[in-house]
């Protein structure tokens, strides 16, 4: 597929990629997120009768979010709390979180296992698991958890913050956490494995979700309540068009 040659190509480490990781989303967020997303987790791996009734499709949401974020800290360029970690963690959670299609016994005990894992890695322990691939975003995360978790942060929380101006003065942090998260989410539907990511239209529509993400971000840094609001609207014009081309 010409993938060496791609490689090879790539371009000088001072051309400054406006979309680079670290532009997108800040350390802060990121450890935001995955405690955020560890806290969701412990509610529904708990009992094997209430992940199997359901618990596991919330799961595999959360933990296609968890290697996700892991992906982005094994890529960011500077030293970023669990770094040395992420590899192992990118690639553990990427599995269970395949796995979690279904909600069997063996499923249950591997998502148990995660979730020590995890609190292991936020207790400051490192993970004694040493990493067998490299970040793959295709296998990293699927198609549906992830237009489940752009769902997730634009109805449950972008458009609640931007709602007011009122609402935006109180929760202009959390404005600022999922905008972050939605451009990462943009991001990785556009790397080169995933499906779709050729497409020129569907190019076009992750092209605007991320500006318009991008655009909350500099609201909540200038105090634009209105800039906040319309923005808003257009990561829900973009979702609403790839939906309408993609379904």
């Amino acid at each position: 597929s010409g993938n060496s040659a791609a490689n090879n190509a790539t371009p000088s480490s001072n051309a400054v990629d406006p979309q680079a990781w670290e532009r997108l989303i800040s350390p802060t967020a990121i450890e935001d997120l995955i405690k955020g997303s560890k806290l969701r987790l412990d509610k529904v791996v708990t009992t094997q009768p209430a992940f199997v009734a359901g618990g596991y499709a919330v799961a595999r949401k959360e933990f296609s979010l968890q290697a996700l974020l892991f992906a982005i800290i094994e890529k960011y360029p500077s030293e970023v709390r669990w770094k040395q970690s992420a590899p192992a963690a990118r690639e553990l959670m990427a599995r269970v979180a395949a796995n979690t299609k279904i909600g069997s016994q063996q499923v249950y005990s591997e998502a148990k296992n995660r979730m020590l894992d995890l609190g292991d890695l936020l207790s400051g322990t490192q993970l004694s698991y040493t990493a067998k691939s490299d970040v793959d975003w295709a296998q990293l995360i699927d198609r549906i958890p992830l237009m489940q978790l752009l769902e997730w942060a634009y109805q449950e929380h972008i458009t609640t913050y931007s709602a007011s101006p009122k609402a935006f003065e109180q929760d202009k942090e959390l404005l600022q956490r999922y905008a972050e998260l939605i451009a990462v989410l943009g991001k990785a539907s556009l790397q080169e494995e995933m499906p779709d990511a050729t497409d020129a239209d569907y190019q076009e529509f992750a092209q605007q979700m991320i500006a318009a993400a991008l655009e909350i971000q500099l609201a909540v840094k200038t105090g634009d309540a209105e800039l906040a609001r319309q923005a808003s609207g257009r990561i829900g014009s973009s979702c609403t068009n790839c939906h309408d081309s993609f379904r």
